[in-house]
């Protein structure tokens, strides 16, 4: 018996430690106590806001859930990898599985735009436009969305990260860049392609943009919402190497590249 408790105690331990060293980044990364003005999540595709911001999002909703709004510019309908169906069908069902996502993390305000996956460079004029018009509609003051590559390369996520950037720097605006520090990257089985139906997309990762901030959703409140709102994509693969919850409860913080752009006059 007492062996065994302390097998139990020392892998207990072991993972604990290993969790702790997980989500310590190795450069200065300071907690942001945020405050909860009105802020938009953008993200390319359905799911992106829940990997990268769940726990934030559930964090603002909480504080005050009129001043956060939450738009996928696509509906994803091209990323068949896991179910195979038209794209018209995947299209509904994956507008379904951010509707219910939407529900957990307790938005109210939130859109699913008609752009086309995987062409969002494409339309990057028009989607400029409404999101310029979606920031005057809405009184946004903060914009949150991917880092300039994207994290692993995806055209869209570079594609949308530019188009925010060019809007921030234009409304002096505050922006808050989705990354991750090299450790969990190193760690973490990121796609080195896309596949869709007419085409395969081999993907480039830069240097990823390191964090200079991170949001601590280390509570069981948070962390649970991002769960159960990240298991709500089943149409999708979210976690290749580990199942879903050790992903989400193993990662605890989540991290950003804050920059406020100030035009110099």
């Amino acid at each position: 018996m007492l062996t065994y408790l302390l097998v139990i105690t020392l892998i207990t331990c072991t993972t604990v430690a290993f969790l702790v060293w997980f989500n310590h980044p190795n450069h200065a990364c300071k907690k942001i106590n945020p405050d909860f003005k009105k802020t938009l999540f953008i993200y390319p595709h359905p799911d992106d806001e829940t990997i990268f911001s769940g726990g934030t999002i559930a964090l603002f909703c909480l504080q005050n859930k009129d001043n956060v709004f939450i738009v996928s510019v696509t509906s994803g309908q091209r990323g068949d990898e896991k179910l195979k169906i038209s794209e018209s069908q995947l299209k509904k069902v994956r507008t379904r599985e951010f509707i219910k996502a939407m529900g957990v993390l307790g938005a109210k305000n939130y859109q699913v735009w008609k752009f086309m996956d995987g062409e969002t460079e494409k339309d990057e004029l028009k989607i400029e436009q409404k999101i310029r018009q979606f920031i005057e509609d809405h009184n946004i003051e903060r914009l949150v969305t991917y880092e300039k590559y994207g994290v692993y390369g995806h055209p869209d996520h570079i594609c949308i990260s530019k188009i925010c950037t060019k809007v921030a720097e234009d409304k002096e605006a505050e922006i808050w860049y989705a990354t991750l520090p090299d450790k969990i990257l190193r760690l973490s089985s990121l796609p080195s392609e896309i596949k869709y139906k007419d085409k395969k997309i081999q993907l480039s990762p830069q240097k990823v943009v390191d964090p200079n901030h991170y949001i601590n959703i280390f509570s069981l409140a948070l962390l649970w919402r991002k769960y159960k709102a990240a298991s709500k994509y089943k149409s999708q693969v979210l976690s290749k190497r580990f199942p879903l919850w050790v992903t989400i409860l193993s990662n605890w913080k989540e991290y950003y590249y804050i920059k406020t752009y100030k035009k110099n006059h």
